[in-house]
């Protein structure tokens, strides 16, 4: 029978409307605005505690489930998602960020919405408020944690390369924007094959695409691309060829 793997990659919090940060107990904002986090208990109706987000991967990993549809197929990847934890420590806005599938989609969601009651609010100023929490796991059959990283890393560099070739060398755009996606699946939090994909997206009139693309480069970087930058000229090609020299 087959094995199921579900590991934790990361866990981001963010002030809504703030840059990301990773987690931590205090942070502080630009404008020296003292920032605790939600934390999460795991217990519903729950007593006041010190958080523990290793609770949050425990919690994970012993409710998700590997839908069966995945199974079958043999799908693997890196799904990431986002979502609101209020001043009331209800969670809202459940958003997947990077899909693996629709089945795994609907999975998270439905652990996400299960942590109900067990989470208290971050806190501004020592005052309640709403945060956002982006939870990143890999989704793999069979595999040890070590495997897992090696493997995803290994193929996320195979369909960027392929992508870049396609990009640069052959200006088959459409299959570009394919490889670069199939490379995000992998590894959903570098911001080069955003970048990238942007440009793509934008070559083939995708405009919607290439937005949300930036907006992820943005969460991603703290950077702002114009949309100007993504136009396939000799500027911007130069600079694409640059960020294809960085390691992946």
């Amino acid at each position: 029978m087959k094995t199921i793997l579900v590991m934790l990659i990361a866990i981001m919090l963010t002030l809504v409307g703030a840059a990301q940060e990773e987690t931590s107990s205090i942070t502080k904002d630009l404008e020296g605005v003292e920032i605790s986090p939600p934390q999460f208990t795991g217990i519903t109706n729950y007593i006041e505690t010190n958080g523990n987000f290793d609770l949050v991967k425990k919690y994970l990993k012993q409710n998700i489930k590997y839908p069966r549809e995945a199974v079958r197929c043999n799908i693997e990847g890196t799904e990431v998602v986002k979502f609101t934890v209020t001043e009331a420590g209800a969670i809202k806005d459940i958003r997947i960020l990077n899909t693996v599938c629709p089945a795994i989609d609907a999975e998270m969601v439905r652990v996400l919405q299960s942590t109900k009651g067990m989470w208290q609010p971050g806190l501004k100023n020592g005052q309640p408020a709403s945060m956002t929490q982006e939870v990143t796991l890999a989704f793999a059959l069979n595999k040890s944690d070590a495997t897992v990283v090696k493997e995803f890393q290994h193929k996320a560099k195979l369909n960027f390369n392929k992508a870049c070739k396609l990009m640069i060398a052959d200006h088959k755009i459409k299959k570009a924007e394919r490889y670069f996606t199939k490379a995000i699946n992998y590894m959903p939090k570098h911001e080069s094959l955003y970048y990238l994909r942007a440009m793509c997206r934008h070559e083939l009139g995708n405009v919607s695409g290439a937005a949300d693309d930036l907006d992820r480069f943005k969460e991603i970087t703290g950077y702002t691309v114009a949309t100007e930058e993504l136009a396939f000229d000799a500027v911007n090609l130069k600079k694409a060829e640059e960020l294809i020299k960085l390691p992946l």
